[in-house]
């Protein structure tokens, strides 16, 4: 893991600013809180990635309203968010 920038902003669990934003050697980023131990996931675009549970979340708002889609990756369309991820992903390599 390396810390992206030396820099602290607030954590969304505690408001105390003593958050910081990880890279892992996988390229996933999340931010890591160092006084409340809170860790956000990660997110793609407008998807939240949960690797733990196996799927994507996306949150709208209608009137609003929070509509939350829940997105399997072994679904065709999960499959596919991962496919676009692994491309992305390729290209800052090359």
């Amino acid at each position: 893991m390396k810390e992206l920038f030396s820099g602290l902003s607030p954590c969304q669990n505690c408001a105390r600013k003593a958050s910081r934003l990880i890279q892992t050697k996988s390229g996933k980023q999340h931010y890591d809180c160092r006084e409340c131990g809170f860790r956000s996931l990660p997110v793609w675009r407008q998807y939240t990635i949960d690797e733990r549970l196996q799927e994507f979340r996306k949150v709208t708002y209608k009137d609003g309203n929070p509509a939350i889609e829940f997105i399997p990756f072994a679904s065709k369309r999960g499959m596919k968010l991962q496919y676009q991820i692994d491309k992305e992903r390729l290209k800052r390599v090359l």
